[in-house]
């Protein structure tokens, strides 16, 4: 698998810590990725990273999401 570079790293941290109550992560990296003029591809890769990671330890997204931000 391949690691999340230190941007991806920092944005995916700062849509974990600034999710809204009821908000999946998805909404809340894509809330981030507009508010800092970030394409779409940065996006997908993310999200990319996040489910591999979710699907090969069998964890949700959201403890992926976690994961990859310690990591590092």
């Amino acid at each position: 698998m391949e690691a999340l570079s230190p941007e991806e790293r920092s944005l995916l941290a700062e849509a974990v810590g600034s999710r809204r109550k009821k908000e999946d992560l998805e909404k809340s990296l894509g809330r981030v990725l507009r508010r800092k003029e970030v394409g779409f591809d940065l996006y997908v890769s993310i999200m990319g990273k996040v489910r591999d990671e979710a699907r090969r330890k069998k964890i949700t997204k959201d403890q992926a999401a976690k994961a990859l931000t310690a990591e590092g």
